[in-house]
C-alpha cells in the first residue's frame, strides 16, 4: 500500500512547485495524520476524517488518502498514468482477502485485460488496434458489437455469429436456448428442456417405369417392395435402394409420403394394400396404408397415396410392403416414390 501512496505521489508532483524552509505554503505542501487539518491551502472540512496523507496548493487539496480513499483533485485534467518500459505489463491490482484482481496492459501483446489473478483466469480481453464499438452498452443495457446503437439487448453489426458444437444444455426455466450440437444440427430448448431442431432431415427411394412383378405367394401376407431402384436426394439420412429402405438417424417425429402407380395382373379380382413398416417388417409406421380393390382380368392402374406422421427412432429402417388380402395374384409396382422428412424431435 506504501508503494501505492507514493506512485500516485510522485504523479501528482510535477504539477506542484515546493514547500518553503518553515513550512510555510508558497505553492505546495505535504502533510500526513492529524497535522494536515492546521494547513489552511488544504481546505479541510473539520467533519472530514483525518487524512492519512495529503499534498496541497494554493487552490487547495490536491492529493488525499483518507479512511482507504484515495483522492485527486484538478481544476483541469486528472490522470493517473501506469507506464511500464519495453515488453513488460503494466498492472492495477485490486485486492482484497477474498480474491485478487488486476487491469493489465499486457507488454508482450499489447492485449487490455482484466485478470482473475487469484483463480488465474482472463475472462476479459480487448487487443490493440480493435475498432471503436468492438463492444458498446447504452444507457438502458442494451449492448452493441460494432455498433453504438443497439437496439435490442444485444444487436451484432455485420458479422455473423459463430458458435461451437455442444451436447444437449441444462434447462433453464424461463429461458430459451439456441445452439449447434457435435451432429451438425441446430437445436432450440425451451425453458422447460424440450428440444426441437431448426435442421431439416430428408431422404427417399424411388423407381421408374418398373415392369418387374411383386410376386404374391400367400394370400393376406405382407411382401416386401424390392423393386426400387434410385435413390432420392438426402440429408441426415440413408436411402439405400440396394436394400429398399432408408435409415433413420435421429428419433424424431416424420412425415412420409408414398406415391405409387401399380398395375394389376390377369386373374381374379383382388384386394391391394400397401403399407409401412419398419425394421424389416417388424411393424407398421402410424397409419401409412392405403387399400385398392382391383377387378379381375387384369391391366388396370391405380394410383394410390399414403401420406402420415411417424414417431420414428434412431437407426430405423423404413420399407414399403404390399398385401394381397384376397388371392395370390401378383401385382407390378410400375412408379413408386417413398419419401420421408423430419418435422420435430
Amino acid at each position: 500500500m506504501k508503494r501505492a501512496w507514493l506512485l500516485l505521489l510522485i504523479l501528482a508532483l510535477p504539477a506542484l512547485a515546493q514547500v518553503t524552509d518553515h513550512g510555510q505554503v508558497t505553492a505546495v505542501q505535504s502533510c500526513v495524520g492529524a497535522g494536515c487539518r492546521f494547513i489552511a491551502a488544504c481546505k479541510f472540512d473539520p467533519a472530514d476524517v483525518t487524512p492519512e496523507f495529503a499534498v496541497c496548493n494554493s487552490t487547495g487539496l490536491v492529493f488525499d488518502i483518507s479512511g482507504g480513499l484515495i483522492t485527486l483533485s484538478s481544476a483541469g485534467v486528472v490522470r493517473v498514468i501506469i507506464e511500464s518500459s519495453g515488453a513488460s505489463n503494466a498492472d492495477l491490482r485490486l485486492l482484497n482477502t477474498t480474491n485478487n484482481w488486476t487491469i493489465r496492459n499486457v507488454g508482450s501483446t499489447g492485449r487490455f485485460s482484466i485478470q482473475d489473478t487469484s483463480a488465474g483466469f482472463v475472462p476479459f480481453q480487448i487487443e490493440a488496434t480493435a475498432p471503436s464499438n468492438a463492444i458498446f452498452v447504452d444507457s438502458t443495457g442494451k449492448v452493441g458489437i460494432g455498433t453504438s446503437s443497439p437496439n435490442e439487448r444485444l444487436t451484432i453489426e455485420g458479422g455473423v455469429v459463430s458458435q461451437k458444437e455442444i451436447t444437449t444444455p441444462i434447462a433453464t426455466p424461463n429461458y430459451g436456448k439456441t445452439y449447434w450440437k457435435t451432429d451438425n444440427r441446430f437445436y432450440g430448448q425451451d425453458g422447460s428442456g424440450v428440444e426441437h431442431v431448426f435442421t431439416i432431415d430428408y431422404g427417399g427411394i424411388g423407381v421408374v417405369d418398373n415392369t418387374t412383378e411383386t410376386a404374391i405367394a400367400t394370400a393376406g401376407v405382407l411382401v416386401q417392395v424390392t423393386v426400387f431402384d434410385t435413390n432420392e436426394v438426402s440429408k441426415g439420412m440413408t436411402p439405400d435402394h440396394t436394400t429398399d429402405d432408408v435409415t433413420i438417424d435421429l428419433t424424431a417425429d416424420y412425415n412420409i409420403v408414398v406415391d405409387a402407380s401399380i398395375n394389376s395382373v390377369s386373374g381374379a379380382g383382388s384386394r391391394l394394400e400397401i403399407l409401412v413398416q419398419k425394421n424389416n417388417g417388424a411393424s407398421g409406421v402410424g397409419t401409412c396404408h392405403q387399400n385398392h380393390d382391383f377387378a379381375g382380368g387384369g391391366g388396370e392402374t391405380a394410383t394410390l397415396a399414403v401420406e402420415c406422421l411417424a414417431l420414428l427412432t434412431a437407426t430405423d429402417t423404413v420399407e414399403l410392403w404390399v398385401e394381397n388380402e384376397t388371392n395370390t395374384q401378383n401385382y407390378v409396382l410400375e412408379d413408386i416414390t417413398m419419401s420421408i422428412i423430419l418435422l420435430d424431435i
